[in-house]
């Protein structure tokens, strides 16, 4: 899964989020994965 670092509006980051824990409950991620990711969006935006 291909995450960007930055987005323009809450909207966007909000719909990123949700993707990130849909991979995450099909066991697309690993835990390790979906922190970096949150943390990463967090981090940037």
């Amino acid at each position: 899964m291909k995450v960007k670092k930055f987005y323009r509006t809450q909207r966007e980051v909000a719909a990123v989020i949700n993707e990130i824990v849909d991979e995450y409950w099909v066991d697309n991620l690993t835990d390790e994965e979906l922190e970096e990711n949150i943390i990463r969006i967090y981090k940037n935006n």
